[in-house]
């Protein structure tokens, strides 16, 4: 575990300690499954600069952090939307944006080369894309090795 606490110690569902036990192997693949499903659990891919990020990302096509910088620019201008339509009283379009935001966080963290570093951050943003700690649970499970 972390020596220091992270944020992703106050989510439910053991998320930290999942996290922890991903054998080191596949660390990198449970951060790719949990901002898959991040992706397309706030259908961002449809929005056409994902979707060529995302399929530069699938097919290496763009160095990492040519993806990561994009992925970030992308999650500002959804972070940057969520605002404005809090700001305008629109409770729906500000929780989309947000999750969307969220989910292009995923991106930049696992695009980069982070480690269970970037996995904890990937954790923490695809839960709160999601709302849903089971299911990013049940992910990481998967890549724990027990």
């Amino acid at each position: 575990m972390s020596a220091t606490r992270h944020r992703l110690d106050t989510a439910p569902g053991g998320l930290s300690t999942l996290v922890d036990r991903v054998t080191q192997a596949h660390v990198h693949r449970a951060a790719r499954s949990v901002t898959l499903l991040a992706l397309d659990f706030t259908r961002v891919h449809t929005d056409p600069s994902v979707a060529k990020l995302l399929d530069e990302w699938a097919n290496q096509s763009a160095s990492s952090a040519q993806i990561v910088l994009q992925a970030a620019g992308v999650r500002s201008r959804y972070d940057q939307l969520a605002f404005t339509r809090s700001e305008q009283g629109d409770p729906a379009g500000y929780v989309d944006s947000f999750q969307k935001a969220r989910a292009m966080a995923c991106l930049a963290y696992a695009a980069g080369d982070g480690g269970r570093e970037a996995l904890r951050e990937v954790a923490y943003e695809g839960y709160a894309a999601t709302g849903d700690a089971e299911v990013i649970a049940s992910l990481l499970d998967d890549h724990t090795g027990l």
